[in-house]
């Protein structure tokens, strides 16, 4: 039969069974009797006849010796430990012959090695399936093929196992003979050994024998298991071709049999002459086209599922392998080797937007069954349901008992040749995509991993490659590559696919712009008509300066849209290129920073949002205009910059050339906002003439452009890839500051609008003769207090914004994690061997981290119990209509709230949970309300009088 094929190629796999028992008995031995480690010498006179005789006198000697009628504690004492370093000897002693034994056998189990690589190098055969293999048969090939490969990857598995745990034993060993070592070597320096010394040393003496001979066996059996490695890796991947082949006839199997219904289905609705059966049968021939677009969707999604899952299983292996081998021990060579292989995982951003098409079609499925089901509820009895058919369709007598026949086979056909089929197609299709999604987001935990660890052992290694031998032959070669003409023609083709595929789309892109240019008067006379507004007290209002805003960021978009259109249009993947998913990606960034840099052109233009609500100075918007110049000219060059990139199409050489402009149009932009003649920094010589800024006005930016421009020379000698990763994450900064300031500005202008409106509330006051003086003061206090909440926010969103950009990139800001200060117990659920969940007490270690952190903590909670509050009080109370009395009240008890949480959360870091001190804060409290009763009674009686207000002056 031709399922035997697959029973032939699995049983090629069995010629290496004897050569996999060395192995085997390696890797399932006991945890205690597997070796340590090796190093060390001694010579074994012992025989283990002889040390089981001395365990049994020594078992004698300790029962007389607790027999006795005055019992010696010492000597009993004395006797077990020597009964214990007895047993140890034993077991060291059984080690010992143990890996000797195999060391013998390492000859053959190399040989029955290299006989299985050379099986398996034999030309591979395709097997033959009969084409009229049906039913038991084919299935038995199939599940024989399956099981096949599924031993080959567990052997796999094994081996993997194996060469991790001979790595880790390695390092153990090491260190477990440099302990005995040194524990033998001062017992040795000890004067007069007596008999216990000499059993300990026998001990200390066969424990490093087996341990050099567990290392000896190790290192001469690796390239054993290396060629083990090679054959299984072999014979698995022609597994795997068998079981493809047999997976794709049963995919063509099925995809036969779910067309053959749909011609059935079709016919049979031909055949139908009364109208309502007709109907009937239609029904059941689009169930038939959805089972078989269900089916090809399913096969499809379960060969994308078995890529990823193997993609999973190298990649796993390749991070387990690299951080064990690499950590700490990186050389310029490895640096390189390193960024290589982090091309090779898959981008973690497109995993995840992957996971996100796969979720949404998840709930579609999940709906398609939901209904499916209740169909299929609703036909539970065909016979009813047929009859209220043609009841419903007003037909009587012998017409309808013909047409209820006919729909009872119908619908009966329904239930069983098309529904039910078709819901267990879904409900595998669910399943399907559901492993998908777990398996994606694996590999987007496994792509982060990787990448941190890249990041963190080679950011400040330099490429050996830079100004070598043939740098100048690799950077031409890497530039005619980019600028390949075919390349880019192939574009144009698929810009002409994506419009076949999604006109709305590219309409959409380039109407929206055409809208705002053709509407960019009336924009603009709206900015004017705002700052008109604004700049008069009757007539100044918050939502003219959201509705210039909101303008500036529709004139940025008209910018970006063009570009992230179509960017979102390459970068699909039904395009199927490379080289145009690349270009679409790195478009649609590009797109993101134009707009953001058309909004902020448009907030500086004369008259508008900066000048008018800002109150921004004219010579430091004209310097931001002339800015955003060089700023424009960075995105074509940023743009081949990352094309060149190794997650783009890896031309380190060439991207070399581009990344050397940017320093430059950073320099020019340097220079035009912080030169002393026309920069932002004339206001603040002009105001303060005696500073440190008005005794040296050229050396802030001749400095920042000498950082910069020696940046671009770092990147050019070999910090490539450090610099441009640094450069970018610095950018990311630099935007994030800009959106940061100008949401200070907006929450200014908000206070600024209030602090208007309530001095026109009390100016009226004052016409009517009402003192206000009181009131003014508050107002002015409040204004002050808001000023620095605003101020505290802004600056703990852009550290924690600073943060989050570049805690993934510096090593540096993980400072302090390693340093252990103290530990502490606590307290967490595990399950035990019954299965059940039980707690446990763990000890926790507290490092110098965490105690920045909690300083941090408790500062930030002291400065937000004193500013936050306000700004909670101005943007939110205010717009209830709060009063003052009750304003109070309620910033009062927030700042109170916010400092005991921040204070408690700092504590908390250190390991000073409310378990701990619950008894004593309960006892203090006790304390205090016994001797402080008056001071408790008013402290209550304030909250009270804070809410309540019964007292009015």
């Amino acid at each position: 039969m031709s399922w035997a094929v697959v029973a032939s190629v699995a049983a090629m796999s069995s010629v290496s069974a004897a050569s996999g028992v060395w192995r085997e008995a390696i890797v399932q031995q006991d945890a205690e009797s597997a070796p340590a480690t090796i190093i060390g010498t001694g010579a074994v006179a012992d025989t283990e006849s002889t040390l089981r005789d001395e365990i049994e006198r020594a078992t004698e000697a300790i029962a007389e010796a607790q027999a006795a009628t005055t019992p010696d504690q010492a000597q009993i004492e004395s006797l077990q430990r020597r009964l214990l370093d007895l047993n140890d000897t034993l077991a060291a002693q059984s080690r010992l012959e143990a890996f000797k034994a195999k060391s013998r056998d390492i000859e053959e189990a190399r040989g029955l090695a290299k006989a299985l690589l050379a099986t398996s190098a034999e030309p591979y055969v395709n097997p033959v399936i009969p084409r009229d293999l049906d039913g038991e048969p084919f299935e038995a090939g199939l599940d024989a093929a399956m099981t096949a490969s599924r031993v080959a990857d567990k052997v796999l598995e094994e081996i993997d196992r194996e060469q991790a745990r001979r790595r880790d034993r390695r390092l153990e060993i090491r260190s477990a003979i440099s302990e005995t070592e040194a524990e033998l070597l001062t017992l040795e320096s000890q004067p007069g050994l007596g008999s216990s010394e000499l059993v300990l040393r026998r001990k200390y003496r066969i424990r490093l024998a087996a341990l050099e001979a567990e290392r000896r066996y190790n290192d001469d059996s690796d390239d054993v298991l290396r060629i083990e490695l090679r054959a299984r890796i072999q014979i698995a991947a022609r597994l795997d071709r068998t079981l493809d082949a047999w997976a794709a006839r049963a995919s063509s199997r099925r995809l036969q049999e779910a067309e053959a219904t749909r011609v059935e289905a079709a016919a049979a609705a031909e055949s139908q002459a009364s109208p309502i059966a007709r109907a009937a049968a239609n029904e059941n021939a689009r169930m038939a086209v959805r089972l078989a677009t269900v089916v090809a969707e399913r096969d499809s999604s379960l060969g994308e599922l078995d890529n990823q899952h193997n993609l999973l299983n190298r990649l796993k292996a390749r991070v387990d392998s690299d951080e064990a081998k690499f950590r700490g021990r990186v050389t310029p060579e490895v640096a390189q080797l390193l960024r290589k292989r982090l091309s090779e995982f898959p981008d973690e951003q497109e995993l995840k937007r992957r996971v996100r098409e796969l979720k949404a079609m998840l709930a579609d499925l999940d709906l398609d069954r939901v209904l499916l089901l209740d169909g299929l509820d609703a036909l539970a009895d065909p016979n009813r349901f047929a009859l209220a058919e043609v009841k419903a369709a007003g037909l009587d007598g012998p017409n309808a008992e013909s047409v209820v026949k006919e729909l009872v086979e119908i619908y009966e056909a329904r239930l069983d040749r098309y529904g039910q089929p078709l819901l267990a197609a879904v409900n595998e299709e669910i399943e399907t995509l559901e492993m998908l999604v777990d398996v994606d987001l694996a590999l987007a935990k496994l792509s982060g991993r990787y990448r941190e660890l890249v990041l963190r052992e080679t950011l400040w290694i330099r490429d050996v490659g830079a100004f070598q031998p043939g740098f100048v032959g690799r950077t031409i070669t890497e530039v005619e590559s980019l600028l390949r003409p075919s390349r880019w023609s192939f574009i144009i083709e698929a810009l002409g696919e994506a419009v076949i595929q999604d006109p709305l789309t590219l309409l959409f892109g380039a109407a929206f712009p055409l809208g705002v240019f053709a509407l960019r008067r009336r924009i603009s006379s709206r900015v004017v008509l705002a700052g008109v507004r604004v700049a008069r007290a009757s007539t100044d209002r918050f939502r003219e300066t959201l509705v210039c805003l909101l303008l500036a960021f529709l004139h940025g978009l008209a910018i970006a849209m063009p570009v992230v259109v179509l960017g979102s249009l390459l970068s699909d993947v039904r395009i199927g290129s490379d080289f145009a998913t690349v270009v679409g990606r790195n478009l649609t960034t590009a797109g993101w920073y134009l707009l953001w840099l058309g909004t902020l052109r448009s907030m500086v233009r004369p008259d508008g949002l900066a000048e008018r609500h800002f109150g921004w100075s004219k010579a430091s918007m004209r310097a931001i205009r002339t800015a955003t110049i060089p700023l424009l000219l960075m995105v074509p060059i940023g743009f081949f910059d990352r094309l060149c990139d190794s997650a783009g199409l890896g031309l380190p050489d060439a991207g070399r050339i581009f990344y050397g402009l940017l320093p430059i149009c950073f320099a020019v932009t340097a220079f035009i906002l912080l030169n002393p003649v026309k920069g932002l920094s004339v206001l603040s010589i002009e105001h303060n003439p005696d500073g440190r800024l008005a005794q040296a006005p050229w050396l802030p930016v001749t400095g920042v452009i000498g950082l910069l421009l020696g940046v671009g020379v770092l990147s050019v000698a070999g910090w490539y890839a450090t610099v441009v990763l640094l450069q970018r994450v610095l950018i990311q900064s630099f935007m994030a500051l800009v959106v940061l300031l100008i949401a200070r500005e907006l929450l200014l202008r908000l206070l600024a609008c209030w602090q208007r409106a309530q001095e026109m509330i009390l100016r009226r006051q004052e016409a009517n003769g009402e003192d206000v003086t009181e009131q003014e003061v508050h107002l002015e206090t409040l204004g002050e207090q808001t000023q620095g909440a605003i101020g505290f926010t802004v600056f703990v969103l852009l550290a924690v914004s600073l943060w989050f950009l570049w805690s993934p990139v510096l090593p540096a800001l993980q400072f302090g994690e390693g340093i252990v200060l103290w530990s502490h117990s606590i307290e967490t659920l595990v399950t035990n061997e019954d299965g059940k969940l039980g707690t446990t007490t763990m000890s926790e270690s507290i490092t110098l981290r965490d105690l920045g952190a909690a300083v941090f903590t408790i500062g930030f909670a002291v400065y937000a119990a004193r500013h936050i509050p306000y700004l909670i009080g101005l943007l939110l109370l205010d717009r209830f209509r709060v009063g003052v009395g009750n304003r109070y009240a309620a910033v009062q008890i927030l700042r109170w709230a916010i400092g005991i949480g921040g204070l408690s959360a700092g504590v908390a870091m250190l390991g000073v949970t409310w378990d701990s001190v619950q008894w004593l804060a309960a006892g203090f409290t006790v304390g205090l309300g016994f001797g402080l009763q008056e001071i408790f009674a008013n402290f209550i009686s304030g909250i009270i009088i804070l809410f309540e207000q019964p007292v009015r002056v």
